[in-house]
């Protein structure tokens, strides 16, 4: 999947080739996440080139490996992303005339800011404006989340998730002042009870109850630190920082590539609807698409039966295939889905969402997508999962 930020024009109108008959160019704009093994994924919308402005929010789920979305639609819950804002541009196609724009690229406005980053907003997070010229071949980098803070804090929370009861103190609870305080009486317990033993023995009656006020001190003093702990672990920061990620980072990118228009594809999809039980259940959909134009497909509505009642879930979209780069193909799903219940303990009677998502395939492979619960349905269908399986084939 690729998923740099990323712009792919299609082919440019040749000299003497009339417009209706050349690939119609379009954008696909993409977020990528780059995993220590060399792997990447990511999230990508296409978009037809116009001259209106066009708004979207490229963003992750808390951490930078949950779901990942590009929409039009300003996400209620967001972790890690930015507000990308692309203004009318101009594609330079002028043979035989000396310009500052080479032929065949394309000249915009490019605004981002940052409005999430670590599992929270960031109210004043950087922003930058730019004129840039994007060109078939050549990549243009805008803006990048690091994950090395968090994956410093997920060190940190492993090793205190791993802390037990007389275990040294961690470093980082050290300074609280009950445990300052536990931690002083224990000391001076420790020493009066070895000056007891020096004049008393190791059996009289003072010791033992010495020892005893000394387990009691030590005991109150790992309950304090484990609810330290578990305080830390139940915020925002403290729970991305456990999920177990190991993203490096998340990448926003414009690149242009030239994509060939002519190749008819056919594009098999499945949707996979897996209950509570773990049951699956998929509904299989085939379609056709030349070069870069639109194949629509619509699933049966999936009547779905869930702790607080039944909801009919709806889901349909388009899909178009592009080939680029040594022959990969690259496959845009744009998919809406929308609920619908009657059921009185569901605080909504109708609920829906839109997301675009690209997959990098070569001929005949075989790839699933996760698709994320709707961050505002209240969490109807929790336990629910449904994914997208999608498999590509040139014809000709």
């Amino acid at each position: 999947m690729n998923g740099l930020l990323s712009f792919f024009l299609a082919g440019a109108t040749l000299a003497g080739v009339a417009d209706d008959q050349a690939p119609k160019p379009k954008i696909d704009v993409s977020a990528q996440i780059y995993m220590p093994d060399g792997k990447a994924s990511g999230a990508s919308r296409r978009i037809e080139i116009g001259t209106d402005p066009i708004v979207l929010y490229v963003y992750t789920g808390k951490t930078l490996c949950e779901a990942r979305t590009v929409s039009t639609e300003k996400p209620l819950v967001a972790g890690n992303g930015w507000k990308v804002t692309l203004q009318p541009f101009k594609s330079v196609e002028i043979i035989g005339v000396k310009s500052a724009v080479p032929k065949g690229a394309v000249e915009m406005k490019a605004t981002w800011q940052r409005l999430w980053e670590g599992g929270k907003e960031l109210p004043t997070g950087p922003a930058k404006s730019s004129t840039i010229t994007v060109s078939p071949g050549n990549s243009v980098p805008l803006d990048t989340i690091d994950g090395a803070g968090r994956r410093l804090a997920h060190d940190v929370a492993v090793r205190l998730q791993r802390w037990k009861a007389g275990d040294p103190i961690p470093v980082e609870v050290q300074r609280d002042r009950i445990v300052e305080n536990l931690s002083a009486r224990i000391e001076a317990g420790k020493s009066e009870i070895e000056k007891m033993k020096q004049s008393l023995g190791d059996s009289h009656p003072n010791l033992v109850e010495a020892r005893s006020a000394l387990d009691w001190l030590q005991k109150k003093r790992d309950e304090q630190v484990r609810l330290l702990i578990d305080e830390a672990m139940s915020t925002t920061g403290g729970a991305s920082s456990v999920d177990g990620c190991a993203a490096l980072s998340m990448n926003l990118q414009l690149q242009a590539t030239e994509l060939t228009g002519g190749d008819l594809s056919e594009i098999e999809v499945w949707l996979i609807h897996r209950d509570l039980a773990g049951k699956e259940t998929a509904q299989r959909q085939v379609v056709r698409s030349r070069g870069n134009t639109d194949a629509t497909f619509y699933f049966d509505d999936t009547k779905v039966m869930t702790e607080r009642g039944r909801v009919s879930v709806e889901m349909y979209g388009s899909l178009s295939v592009g080939s680029c780069c040594g022959g990969k193909l690259f496959t845009t799903i744009n998919l809406t889905r929308r609920y619908s219940t009657t059921e009185l303990n569901i605080p909504w009677k109708t609920k829906g969402g839109s997301g675009a998502y690209q997959t990098q395939t070569v001929d005949g492979e075989t790839v699933s997508l996760q698709l994320p619960p709707l961050s505002d349905d209240d969490g109807a269908l929790v336990g629910h999962r449904f994914s997208l399986r999608v498999r590509v084939r040139v014809l000709q």
